[in-house]
C-alpha cells in the first residue's frame, strides 16, 4: 500500500473517531442535563396514583356517611302520615330495587378462576377468565330472575359494566382479581337452572372449564348479604325525553 493510501486511511479513521467522540460527549451532557431515566418519573406516577386512591377512598367514606344520614331522615319521614310518608316509603322501595341499599336473601354463589396449569405450546389467554366470561354469567343470572348481584363485593346497578384493562377486570371502576365470586339473590332453583340452560353460560361454566381447566364452583347459599352500591350516580349523557 502506498504512503498516500496510508495517510488517507489514517485521516478517515481520525475523522470517524472525532465524530464518535462528539456524539458520545453530546449524549453524556444531554443525559446529565435532562434526566431521562424512567425511575423518577415512574415513582412520581405511582405516588400520584396512591394519592388519588387515598382521596377516592376518603370521599367514598364521606359519601357512605351522607347516605346513611339521608336514610335516617327518610325513615323518619316514612313514619309520618300523609304524602311525605308515602313518598319516603316509595323512595325506600326504589333504593332497594336500584341497589342503593344492602340486600339479604337466599341465592347462589358462582366462583370462577384462571386455570392452574397452562401448557407451554398453547395460547395463555384461553386459560384466563375474561370480562366477557363474567358478563355472560351475570346476564344469565339476571334473566334467571336475580333480585341483586355482586361481583367480589361490587354491587351491580343500572350503570355497572364489566371491563378489562390489560389483564385486570374492572367493575364500578374498581380493579378486581381472581378468583371471581359472583353472588346472586333470588330463587335458587331458577338461578341454577338458567346457568345450565343458557347456551353462553353453559359454554363458559362447562365447555370452557373442561377444555381449558378453568376452576368453577356453583353452590346454593342461604342468607346471602349483598352490599349497597357505593359509587357515583352522576349521569353525564342522559336527557329527559319530552312526552
Amino acid at each position: 500500500m502506498s504512503i498516500f493510501n496510508y495517510r488517507k486511511l489514517h485521516l478517515s479513521l481520525a475523522v470517524v473517531f472525532i465524530i464518535l467522540g462528539i456524539l458520545l460527549s453530546t449524549s453524556y451532557y444531554a443525559r446529565k442535563k435532562w434526566d431521562i431515566s424512567p425511575g423518577p418519573r415512574k415513582r412520581k406516577l405511582i405516588d400520584f396514583i396512591d394519592r388519588q386512591n387515598k382521596e377516592r377512598h376518603k370521599l367514598e367514606y364521606e359519601l357512605k356517611g351522607l347516605r346513611a344520614d339521608v336514610t335516617k331522615l327518610q325513615k323518619t319521614a316514612a313514619n309520618s302520615k300523609g304524602q311525605i310518608g308515602a313518598f319516603a316509603k316509595e323512595m325506600d322501595n326504589l333504593k332497594k330495587q336500584s341497589g342503593l341499599t344492602s340486600l339479604k336473601g337466599d341465592g347462589i354463589e358462582v366462583v370462577i378462576s384462571d386455570a392452574t396449569v397452562v401448557p407451554s405450546n398453547r395460547d395463555p389467554n384461553n386459560y384466563l377468565v375474561h370480562d366477557y366470561d363474567l358478563q355472560i354469567i351475570v346476564n344469565a343470572l339476571w334473566r334467571g330472575g336475580a333480585r341483586g348481584i355482586s361481583l367480589n363485593g361490587q354491587r351491580f346497578v343500572s350503570t355497572t359494566a364489566i371491563r378489562c384493562a390489560g389483564t385486570t377486570v374492572m367493575v364500578n371502576s374498581e380493579p378486581l382479581g381472581g378468583p371471581y365470586k359472583i353472588e346472586a339473590i333470588g330463587s335458587q332453583s331458577k338461578l341454577i337452572k338458567i346457568l345450565k340452560k343458557d347456551p353462553d353460560a353453559k359454554q363458559v361454566l362447562q365447555s370452557y372449564a373442561k377444555t381449558y381447566g378453568l376452576n368453577v364452583d356453583v353452590r346454593q347459599v342461604d342468607e346471602l348479604k349483598l352490599p349497597a352500591y357505593k359509587g357515583s350516580l352522576k349521569f353525564n349523557d342522559i336527557e329527559v325525553v319530552a312526552q
